[in-house]
């Protein structure tokens, strides 16, 4: 689920031409990276 969500936002990111929107997709991918940490080691 989470990785299929990951792969709509990335192929969003390609697609997307500003780059105010290429910043706001890379915050959620840094924030998907601290979810996938909390799940793991807490």
């Amino acid at each position: 689920m989470m990785k299929k969500l990951l792969a709509i936002r990335r192929s969003t990111f390609y697609c997307s031409s500003t780059s105010k929107e290429k910043l706001f997709f890379l915050f959620f991918d840094l924030f998907d990276l601290f979810d996938l940490f909390f799940l793991f080691f807490f």
